[in-house]
């Protein structure tokens, strides 16, 4: 049979993240200092990287083959059995490569959370159906990538390409998977419209808190800890702030001090809350390698100065 197995074609896309994250972790050393300023935008970085690679390797220029598949013998061609064009492997790369898009557009930019659930579901989708065809497709073992591009995965072998037709029952498993998603999507939307009115307080303390010049990205939650005593059940309530910043100085008691009272007077549910709980990440991230050094610090309701913390800690651990 001339087109490559799930398992082959698996495998060499895994030794191609492997690689992938080799690149990123050369990139990110050698530019750590420029990538901090990005936040989590950096992972646009990574993206791109991760785009060009597929692109250039999966065309005829390459020979249609990452070094994944260098390894395991198999090969990008078209229905005629040639190498593809620059503009078939970059579409072809666009779809293999959107979920990490996706992610960027997860982060909850400015005027918009709720909103980075719509791109959860789109990924989740785009990840089930890929996996789904390289599964199940068995006459031609096409993705969601190779049927929009017109390609096919071969071994270095075979003369000719398997050009048989795609199961009907296949495309309708596509098109069921992404009706079947629309009323989870509403009803998970449904949910988060039930939290607007705390969820919208919060992403104004995150407009105000991005605003500072070395605060590139910034995330608030509202959890609970539950203690069981002989009494009965005692519970915590606090804010996590989660901060990404570029400059280290921002990591003295002070200056984490400020931010957690700039917390609790714009926010005004975090007025009632037992603690602030802030933790500063100092780092980078671009998707295919991230490094971050965290530190956390507790403002509780009794007594607002900052204790150095385990940022994986609970309250409860921390007292």
């Amino acid at each position: 049979m001339s087109v490559a197995g799930f398992w082959r074609r698996a495998l060499a896309f895994g030794l191609d993240l492997l690689f992938l994250c080799g690149v990123g972790f050369a990139v990110g050393t050698t530019f750590k200092p420029f990538l901090m300023h990005y936040g989590s935008d950096g992972r646009l970085v990574g993206y791109g990287i991760t785009a060009f690679y597929f692109t250039i390797c999966n065309a005829s220029l390459f020979g249609g083959q990452t070094i994944g598949q260098m390894f395991l013998n198999i090969k990008v061609v078209d229905k005629n059995c040639q190498g593809i064009s620059l503009f078939s492997s970059l579409l072809r790369s666009l779809i293999v490569t959107l979920p990490l898009w996706l992610s960027v557009l997860m982060n909850p930019n400015d005027d918009l959370i709720r909103g980075a659930y719509h791109w959860i579901f789109l990924a989740a989708i785009l990840s089930a159906t890929s996996v789904y065809l390289l599964i199940f497709n068995r006459s031609t073992r096409q993705s969601l990538h190779d049927l929009v591009a017109d390609t096919y995965v071969i071994s270095c072998k075979a003369s000719e390409v398997n050009r048989q037709k795609v199961w009907v029952g296949h495309y309708m498993m596509v098109a069921l998977v992404f009706v079947g998603t629309i009323p989870a999507a509403v009803f998970a939307m449904d949910v988060m419209n039930e939290l607007k009115s705390q969820e919208h307080e919060l992403t104004e303390v995150r407009k105000i808190l991005v605003k500072e010049p070395n605060i590139k990205d910034a995330a608030l939650s509202v959890y609970t800890n539950v203690m069981k005593t002989i009494d009965g059940d005692v519970s915590f309530t606090g804010v996590r702030v989660n901060i990404v910043t570029d400059d280290n100085d921002l990591l003295e008691h002070e200056n984490v001090k400020a931010l957690a009272e700039t917390v609790r007077q714009k926010c005004n549910a975090c007025k009632k809350l037992d603690f602030v709980n802030i933790v500063l990440s100092y780092g980078y991230d671009i998707g295919i390698w991230s490094d971050y050094d965290s530190y956390g610090y507790l403002f509780d309701e009794d007594d607002f100065n900052p204790k150095q913390v385990n940022p994986k800690l609970s309250y409860l651990d921390q007292l």
